[in-house]
């Protein structure tokens, strides 16, 4: 599930005891698994695990899928060795945040050699650079055309995490809009004073008696220099950074990256879809005839230069106004950016696809595009990396595959023609019933997948084992990430938790607590922030009667009164 869909359930009551039975028994059941698998490899990442070797077992590299001739041994030891590699809970003796601040820097050194380069190129010093910016900069002209301030604002808001001044418990839409002093950058102020005052129903709801367009007093703004630096988990080595934008500055970013994924959209990259890049490394894993690249850091690798000279001049310019040229680490460091934007703008995303497809499609004209998942023809692939380099990115190679019949792209894994998407253990399973089941889903879902007439029988006495203390014993469907249970999902902000189970005797299927929408109605009042929230964003259901939002962990509906204040209950 899309981190935006995730609900921290820790609270629903269950009965203590499975949890406690799970959390003594999952070396068993990591063992059991192993053995269910039955491969030399399986039984290293074992006496690792179980020796405390847990550095050594992280850093085991994958297996060389070119030795393999069937997709049954490779899915196995790809299986074992991948397993525990994003397990959190690992005693691996690794400062994962360390590393995650210290590949950042890495990669701003790299970024502050690539504008070197950029700046030399200038002088007609690289000659093998310039035209190849050309080539890049029409393509990418064509693509984007004129920037239209119309759609730049219409499409402007705010996805569900947290600004540069409001945490994520306090991040519903209301918040940000409401916000006592908007967080913004110097550079982008003017803008947002121009523009939000277009938004008259935004204004009112602020408490600003406006009747018409109007440009907010600088009392409604607090300048800050740039973003904020933290660092969330990845994996087992390394935590990854990402920067959180002041308010005003991400508002008008999402802007931006939706303006750039609907021009994508018309020349075949669909970034609400990564299905076309599944099937095309389908098929390179069985004809060979399309290879699939990967980057280390790819976001914090664009660099100030290469932006600069692809884009269009007025797109440009857009796009320096709204970037934080500052990010402060820890709270107190602030540094000055080397890279154009980094993981967390809201329009990396969508600008980092721009450049990769523009780069990509140059020699292969079907070349698909997700973000840093590149997928051309295995001929031009040579090609394709060396323009890569050329332009300051780091290819990950490991996960880079033009030879063999393994490929992997945007999360899907196939080994001639046959999936061999393995299961992770990232969280420890006893953290929460969602845990606990999302866990024994995965077990009994790889059985499923790794037998060829239906269930593998071997891989089952892990997934006994792990539901031995429950009365039930058929387990939910799958959702599209094999992980959670169907009726845990949380889509959108204005549903709450219904904490219920339900049992479906004619399906066979347990439903954890489901969602259920909010009963209420709709105030119209020309001052209430929902109204201008509704006017603006469209929600599926009016939620003027409350957003859902967490306090200690737990889930509790802050109520909006016609004042505008927000209340918790």
């Amino acid at each position: 599930m899309s981190s935006q869909t995730k609900v921290d359930c820790t609270r629903i009551a269950t009965d203590q005891k499975h949890i406690s039975y799970l959390d003594g028994h999952i070396e068993f059941i990591i063992q059991d698994f192993l053995e269910g698998l039955n491969t030399p490899r399986a039984l290293t990442v074992w006496l690792l695990y179980v020796n405390g070797e847990h550095e050594q077992l992280v850093s085991l590299p994958l297996p060389d899928q070119e030795t393999y001739s069937y997709s049954d041994p490779f899915f196995r030891d790809y299986q074992a060795t991948v397993l525990l590699r994003k397990s959190t809970f690992l005693e691996t003796g690794i400062d994962t945040k360390a590393r995650a601040l210290s590949k950042l820097q890495e990669a701003e050194s790299h970024c502050k050699q690539s504008n070197e380069r950029f700046r030399t190129s200038d002088l007609g010093l690289n000659q093998a650079l310039n035209p190849l910016i050309y080539r890049v900069k029409r393509k990418i002209s064509s693509v984007l055309g004129p920037f239209d301030l119309d759609e730049f604002f219409s499409g402007a808001g705010w996805g569900p995490g947290a600004t540069f001044s409001l945490p994520r418990k306090r991040a519903t839409p209301v918040d940000k809009m409401l916000e006592h002093r908007i967080t913004v950058t110097s550079d982008c102020y003017q803008i947002a004073r121009s523009l939000i005052g277009r938004d008259i129903h935004w204004a009112q709801a602020r408490g600003i008696p406006a009747d018409g367009p109007c440009s907010l007093l600088a009392s409604e703004f607090q300048i800050v220099k740039g973003n904020r630096v933290v660092t969330v988990p990845k994996d087992a080595r390394s935590d990854r950074p990402i920067a959180i934008e002041p308010t005003a500055n991400l508002f008008f970013q999402k802007g931006i990256g939706k303006m750039i994924r609907n021009r994508l959209r018309r020349v075949g990259v669909d970034l609400n879809d990564q299905s076309k890049n599944a099937e095309l490394s389908r098929v390179g894993s069985i004809d060979g005839s399309v290879s699939t690249i990967d980057l280390s850091s790819a976001s914090d690798t664009v660099c100030r230069e290469l932006v600069r000279r692809v884009l269009p001049d007025d797109w440009a310019v857009w796009c320096e106004r709204l970037r934080s040229k500052y990010s402060t680490i820890d709270g107190t460091t602030f540094v000055m950016n080397e890279k154009f934007s980094s993981m967390g703008n809201g329009f990396t995303f969508e600008l980092e696809s721009l450049i990769f497809w523009a780069l990509a499609s140059l020699f292969d004209p079907k070349a698909s595009v997700y973000g840093d998942d590149i997928v051309v023809s295995t001929d031009v692939y040579p090609d394709v990396i060396c323009a890569l380099i050329e332009f300051g990115f780091l290819v990950n190679y490991e996960k880079s595959f033009s030879t063999g019949r393994f490929r992997e792209s945007c999360g899907s894994h196939y080994f001639g023609g046959f999936n061999v998407k393995p299961i992770y253990i990232k969280d420890h399973p006893c953290n929460s019933v969602v845990d606990y089941i999302g866990f024994a889903n995965s077990l009994l879902l790889f059985s499923s997948r790794i037998g060829i007439f239906g269930f593998d029988p071997r891989p089952l006495p892990a997934w006994r084992r792990a539901v031995r203390e429950f009365d039930l014993h058929v387990y939910t469907v799958f959702d599209g990430d094999n992980t959670l249970p169907i009726g845990l999902a949380f889509p959108r902000h204005h549903r709450r938790l219904a904490p219920h189970f339900t049992w479906s005797r004619s399906t066979g299927v347990l439903r954890l607590p489901g969602l259920s929408y909010r009963p209420g109605r709709f105030r119209h009042h020309w001052s209430d922030s929902s109204l201008a929230y509704t006017l603006r964003f469209s929600p599926e259901v009016p939620i003027s009667d409350g957003f859902p939002t967490k306090r200690g962990g737990a889930y509790v509906v802050r109520h909006i009164q016609l004042n505008g204040r927000v209340t918790a209950v």
